[in-house]
C-alpha cells in the first residue's frame, strides 16, 4: 500500500524552511490547489534512496516510433536493474507520460533487480498510444512537484535522498503553462545541495527537432547532458535508450 508523503503546499514549503530550495522556488511549485503525493514505504530501505523521475513523450509525433519506444523501454529498465543502486534496493522510479495532458503511470516505486514482484510499469500497446500535443513544461512541473514532496518526506525520515531526472522527447513544448526558467532554477538549486546527481535528455531527432534545437531545449531546462538518435531508425532508438539509461547512473 502506498504511503502518504504529504501535499504539494506543505511539504514543498518545508524544503524552503530547511534551506533545500529558495523561497521563490517554493512559491513557484507550491502554489495552486494542494494535492497529495504518495509513494513506496521508505522504512525498509537499507540505504539512502535515489529517486529517478522519468518523463516520456506520448504526443502524436511519436506515433511513427511507437513500436521502437515500446521495445526500448524495457531495455532501459533492464539496464537500470543492473546498476548497483537497484541491486542495493535504493533506486525508486516515478514515470510520467505526456501529450496534451500529463499521465502519471505510478508514484515512486522500487525498481527491483529482477522483474518478479516489481511494480514499475513497462510500456506496451495498452498504455502507450501517442496522440495530441506536447505538454512538456506542465508535466515537468507536476513531476518535479512529486519529486520535491518525496524529497521532503525522505528528509523528515532521517534519510539523505538523491535524485536523477530523465526526459525523452521528439519535440518542443506546445502548451506552455509553466516557465522553463523556473525548471532550470530548481534543478540548479538541487544540484547545489548535492541532491540532483544527474539530469539527462534523450532527443529523438526529426525534421523539426534538430541537434541544434535539442541543445537549446537542454540549455533552457538546465539539463546536464543529452543523448540523441534519429527517430527513423528503430535499431538506433534501442541503442540510444540503452546508452541513455547507462548515462543516467554513470559516476553516481
Amino acid at each position: 500500500m502506498a504511503e502518504n508523503y504529504g501535499n504539494t503546499h506543505q511539504e514543498i514549503n518545508e524544503l524552503a524552511k530547511d534551506g533545500t530550495i529558495s523561497n521563490d522556488t517554493a512559491k513557484k511549485y507550491s502554489g495552486g490547489t494542494a494535492r497529495p503525493v504518495t509513494g513506496a514505504n521508505l522504512n525498509s530501505l537499507a540505504d539512502d534512496p535515489l529517486f529517478l523521475l522519468v518523463l516520456v513523450d506520448a504526443s502524436g509525433s511519436m506515433e511513427s516510433c511507437k513500436d521502437a519506444v515500446i521495445q526500448s523501454h524495457p531495455i532501459m529498465l533492464e539496464s537500470l536493474r543492473g546498476s548497483a543502486h537497484a541491486r542495493h534496493n535504493r533506486l525508486l522510479v516515478c514515470q510520467y507520460l505526456f501529450n496534451s495532458a500529463s499521465n502519471n503511470l505510478h508514484p515512486f516505486t522500487p525498481l527491483l533487480p529482477n522483474t518478479t514482484g516489481c511494480k514499475v510499469t513497462i510500456l506496451n500497446n495498452a498504455n502507450y498510444n501517442p496522440s495530441g500535443r506536447t505538454a512538456l513544461y506542465k508535466t515537468l512541473h507536476s513531476g518535479l512537484q512529486d519529486l520535491l514532496v518525496t524529497l521532503s518526506y525522505a528528509k523528515k525520515g532521517g534519510l539523505a535522498p538523491e535524485c536523477i531526472i530523465a526526459l525523452i522527447t521528439d519535440g518542443e513544448d506546445t502548451e506552455g503553462g509553466f516557465n522553463p526558467t523556473d525548471i532550470r532554477n530548481l534543478l540548479q538549486e538541487l544540484r547545489e545541495q548535492s541532491i540532483l546527481k544527474n539530469s539527462v535528455l534523450l532527443g529523438l531527432l526529426n525534421k523539426t527537432l534538430t541537434q541544434e534545437r535539442l541543445e537549446t531545449i537542454q540549455k533552457n531546462l538546465g539539463f546536464e547532458a543529452s543523448v540523441n538518435c534519429t527517430q527513423a531508425s528503430e535499431k538506433e532508438i534501442r541503442k540510444a535508450f540503452r546508452l541513455f539509461s547507462q548515462s543516467l547512473v554513470a559516476g553516481i
